[in-house]
């Protein structure tokens, strides 16, 4: 007997035009356009899945990555530019509460322009040139591990890894008491700088 696990999507791949979303050829989001918020989760077979996407006037696949989903699993299916063309990372989501008085944040780095990047969550006065990084080393494309931060209003910086030059700056974020929040760096609109956020509320 299947069980179920559960996927959202979304569209990161800068320069792409709209995509629809599918699962084993059947359709979960259609006309995602770049930069739209994240899907929210639904329900699909657990199990090896092929998740794909194309150009939404189109009938062939732009990026197809096969994925085993465990029942009672959560994934995020990311579409992004590789260095040649498009491909599907699929990551793996993990939406417990966050302990009191903190908020569980990760970083997906989606912008291929920005390189591997360090990630600064501070209050917002705070003085980046004392600050320590909260996650260092983020490559492209991937996810961080997840970390747990002051809730409240904060501030997140994401600067060029092992330097303080700034490739991003949320000036005010609110975090959820106990919430979890996915914050994905992309690039601009066409590609390129300056880098935009797409922040998913994953709990909260």
């Amino acid at each position: 007997m299947l069980g179920v696990a559960q996927l959202r999507v979304v569209h990161a791949a800068a320069g792409v035009d709209a995509v629809d979303f599918r699962v084993e050829d059947v359709d979960i989001r259609t006309n995602a356009a770049y930069g739209d918020e994240v899907s929210a989760y639904g329900n699909i077979a657990s199990g090896e899945r092929d998740i794909a996407a194309r150009l939404a006037d189109g009938d062939e696949d732009l990026a197809i990555a096969t994925e085993d989903l465990e029942s009672g699993g959560q994934y995020t299916a990311v579409l992004v530019n590789g260095i040649d063309s498009q491909g599907i990372e699929v990551f793996a989501d993990t939406n417990t509460a966050a302990a009191e008085g903190k908020t569980r944040v990760r970083i997906v780095n989606a912008a291929q322009i920005a390189g591997a990047v360090d990630v600064y969550v501070t209050d917002a006065d705070a003085d980046l040139e004392e600050a320590e990084p909260t996650l260092t080393e983020v490559a492209m494309p991937s996810a961080s591990k997840y970390v747990e931060v002051s809730s409240g209003e904060q501030r997140i910086r994401v600067t060029t890894a092992g330097t303080k030059t700034v490739l991003l700056d949320i000036e005010s974020i609110d975090l959820p008491e106990t919430g979890v929040r996915t914050v994905l760096l992309i690039e601009a609109d066409e590609g390129g700088t300056p880098l935009q956020s797409i922040v998913a509320e994953d709990r909260g």
